[in-house]
């Protein structure tokens, strides 16, 4: 796409240096709060503008009153009474992705050619990329935007779409530069634990300034605000999800809207907040921006979009912003690399394509139910790429290339201050942080343990999550113990000792089963010990005949006589995993005998 450069001057708005936004473009802002929604609001022109989330919509309706927005509970007869209303001369329409098809069944109904007589503005239109994977519907006003004559995407961190329409139709990116330094200060916190160094930042920090914490996640938030003890001095802004979890009422606000009046010292936001809602503060604040591997890969922000976004919602520049990014990394976050994702495609595409065709054969001769074929192709990986009419969903595919490079950067603390370090506003040399420190913490205890206590987990879905973990690291066909069992053994062992040992004596699959609080899994060790334990001396007396001192076979057979032999003395509940068979005799690590790899039993532990 032809890229054509405007410059600004600090202190000027879009309004300064263009009449109107043009058509068929992409207007890479690159600064957040110049006013490009302003502009279109204020245009002599019909216009529709689709906003990615709620509060950003209630955010414009206060500051233009004259402003239609369409929201939950809004219906097409609203909109018809608007559209109908001669006083008002040039209409005004916001909308979310979601309700977008209510204002296009409105113009049909009222025979009033949309496409010719209004301008469509998608605002913050990286979301179609960013937000898709989880929010399908955002990208459905998608294909009646390019019937539009005129229509524009916008954003200050706008990504290029990978959408072949977008050239097809000529679209131009007009990128906005600064003719100043636009830098955000900021100091990074590398750390093994999130929760505990933003703790310990606010713990220290003695001022009068209110905090702002970006954080997403409900279960983290709250894990922070139970160990700081600070719950009536904590306004929380989330969705509709988060808001029904945080079923307690001692926190100061919980709300799904930004309201001034309703902040507190400390303020947490879910990303619901974290684009195009102004926060107008007119005081010094302190920033903590986290994403941490070790919680959720849903916390992991990019320095490119997500973090520049969260900064720009503070629109009063005359005061201190105080930005600190707190960020882990785990070399175990899994992602693809771009050429792993190429062949990941084509692959998958390959194999949709087979089977929908023998699929449509089969239901041709057979006679089956459309549904019956639809509900099949569903389960096919590539349908997430597709549209409802069959056609390629590009913006699933920005998504995951988006995603996957994010997951990427925060598998090593190097290649994210290489990020930071080199984030430049899009082709230009102009440097969107300034980090004046990096600063290390290390604490005992990694994020992932302590964000494991929050305050909304009960225990039955911590044991769960757990027990997972060591039954997906078991090696299924040997008595060896993989390295990754034994560091997840050691990793839980002082904050779960009682699940370890529960699942080293009955294994994982009946301690899944039975158990569902943390006295069942104490009753479960006890009642063990009383039965299938030291007390079955006929089994202990076979099972030293078998597994004699010196014995040496395979772990294929070891694992297969320890089966037997349960079967023989019909012990219910233990477990033949390898991990079972460790509990009564102390095997040696791999080795090999006559050209055979398998193990020495040492000794007897019964």
């Amino acid at each position: 796409m032809k890229v054509i450069t405007k410059h600004i001057t600090k202190g000027q708005f879009i309004k300064d240096i263009m009449s109107e936004i043009p058509s068929n473009i992409l207007l890479f802002k690159n600064i957040t709060g110049i006013g490009a929604t302003t502009l279109e609001i204020l245009s002599e022109r019909h216009s529709i503008i689709i906003e990615p989330y709620s509060p950003v919509m209630i955010n414009k309706k206060r500051k233009h009153s004259d402003i239609f927005i369409v929201k939950h509970g809004i219906g097409r007869a609203d909109i018809i009474k608007y559209l109908k209303n001669d006083k008002i001369r040039f209409k005004k329409i916001v909308s979310t992705p979601e309700s977008f098809s209510k204002i296009m069944d409105a113009f049909r109904i009222l025979k009033i050619n949309v496409y010719k007589e209004y301008f469509l503005l998608f605002d913050e239109c990286e979301t179609t990329c960013r937000d898709v994977s989880f929010r399908p519907k955002i990208v459905l006003p998608m294909n009646d935007f390019f019937k539009f004559d005129k229509k524009a995407f916008v954003s200050a961190t706008a990504v290029i779409p990978r959408d072949p329409r977008f050239k097809e139709q000529g679209f131009e990116i007009h990128n906005i530069l600064p003719d100043f330094d636009i830098s955000h200060d900021i100091t990074r916190y590398k750390t093994n634990n999130s929760i505990y160094t933003t703790m310990e930042l606010l713990e220290k920090d003695d001022s009068e300034n209110k905090h702002f914490i970006f954080l997403n996640s409900i279960d983290a938030i709250t894990t922070l605000i139970e160990k700081l003890k600070i719950h009536s001095l904590s306004s929380i802004f989330c969705g509709e999800n988060g808001k029904v979890k945080l079923k307690r009422d001692s926190y100061a606000h919980v709300g799904l809207e930004i309201e001034e009046s309703k902040f507190s010292k400390y303020n947490f936001f879910t990303s619901r907040f974290f684009r195009a809602v102004d926060i107008d503060v007119h005081e010094d604040v302190n920033i903590y921006i986290i994403s941490d591997p070790n919680i959720s890969t849903n916390t992991l922000l990019s320095q490119e979009t997500d973090v520049t976004q969260i900064i720009g919602r503070f629109r009063d520049m005359s005061f201190n912003r105080n930005i600190q990014v707190i960020s882990t990394t785990n070399e175990k976050t899994p992602y693809m690399t771009d050429q792993q994702i190429d062949t990941f495609l084509q692959v998958i595409k390959g194999v949709y394509n087979t089977v929908s065709k023998a699929i449509s054969t089969i239901s041709k001769e057979n006679n089956i139910p459309k549904a019956v074929i639809e509900e099949f192709k569903n389960i096919l990986n590539y349908n997430i790429f597709l549209q409802q009419d069959g056609s390629v969903n590009h913006f699933m595919i920005d998504n995951i290339y988006h995603d996957n490079r994010i997951k990427s950067l925060y598998t090593c603390p190097y290649k994210l201050d290489k990020a930071f370090e080199e984030s430049l506003l899009f082709n230009s040399k102009n440097k969107r942080y300034n980090v004046k420190n990096i600063i290390t913490r290390s604490h005992e205890k990694g994020s992932d343990m302590i964000y494991i206590y929050g305050e909304h987990r009960p225990y039955a879905e911590i044991m769960d999550e757990i027990i997972d973990e060591l039954m997906k690291a078991e090696n299924p066909t040997d008595a060896s113990e993989s390295k990754e069992l034994k560091f997840l053994k050691l990793k839980y062992q002082s904050q779960f000792p009682e699940l370890i040992e529960a699942y080293e004596l009955v294994g994982g699959a009946k301690l899944l089963e039975e158990c569902h609080s943390k006295k069942g899994v104490q009753r479960l060790i006890m009642q063990y010990k009383k039965t299938e334990g030291t007390g079955n001396f006929e089994f202990l007396k076979d099972l030293k005949k078998i597994f004699y001192t010196g014995k040496f076979d395979t772990g294929v057979n070891l694992r297969k006589s320890f089966r037997e032999l349960i079967q023989k003395h019909k012990i219910e509940g233990l477990s033949d995993s390898s991990q079972s068979l460790r509990n009564f005799a102390q095997l040696s690590g791999q080795t090999r005998k006559n050209g055979v790899q398998g193990y020495y039993v040492i000794e007897h532990k019964v």
